[in-house]
């Protein structure tokens, strides 16, 4: 789900950022090429983040590495998560970093729900 700014750009919720990153890590555990495998995804994720992961597939099929296509991206993307994803892509450990950062947020969401926030 996407949410609006004061703006009116859209950010990506942390519900389906989290989505994105578990089909981020698959694809590159598979060896699936990003640009073909984020339409893919596109197909799978929330209805609202359609246009953005199609966005970022479209920027990589024109060149751009991730790092990039994510920067340009920086009024959907919580700058911590942009973060994130530049020093993971720098170090080689992107599945990893991606995955710690889903467990946490998902750990996050829950106890959020229990508490009622």
């Amino acid at each position: 789900m996407l949410k609006s700014d004061t703006t009116g750009t859209q950010k990506i919720s942390i519900a389906s950022l989290v989505d994105l990153n578990d089909e981020l890590i698959a694809m590159i555990r598979a060896g699936i090429p990003l640009d073909q495998g984020l339409r893919n995804a596109a197909k799978h994720l929330n209805r609202d983040s359609k246009e953005f992961v199609e966005q970022l597939a479209l920027r990589i099929d024109e060149g751009s590495s991730l790092e990039e296509a994510i920067q340009i991206s920086t009024s959907e993307l919580p700058p911590s998560y942009i973060s994130l994803l530049k020093s993971a892509i720098r170090m080689g450990k992107l599945p990893e970093a991606l995955s710690a950062y889903t467990s946490f947020t998902r750990s996050r969401m829950e106890l959020r729900q229990e508490i009622g926030v």
